[in-house]
């Protein structure tokens, strides 16, 4: 089985707080197709990640769909993940 790396390329870096837990959030990009983008979170203590990637075209249907944005939506699945002690 073949792993292929992809190149993704970091637009924004926050560092968060919840419940005494500290993460780091990264909004990335693929770097060889710029219509691809990933959030990734990590638990800092943990180590425990979660990434949420999508690509433009899901987004604008998702918007069509669901008449929210994925920009939106996407911290609020954050938030419950991070609740269920998913990350």
């Amino acid at each position: 089985m073949n792993t292929e790396m992809i190149a993704m390329d970091i637009l924004e870096s926050l560092n968060l707080k919840y419940k005494e837990n500290e993460y780091t959030l990264r909004f990335t990009q693929q770097r060889n197709d710029n219509t691809r983008y990933a959030y990734f979170i990590q638990n800092k203590a943990t180590g425990k990640e979660a990434k949420y990637n999508f690509t433009e075209e899901v987004s604008q249907d998702f918007v069509h769909y669901n008449n929210e944005s994925l920009f939106e939506y996407l911290p609020k699945q954050i938030q419950l993940d991070l609740e269920n002690g998913i990350i």
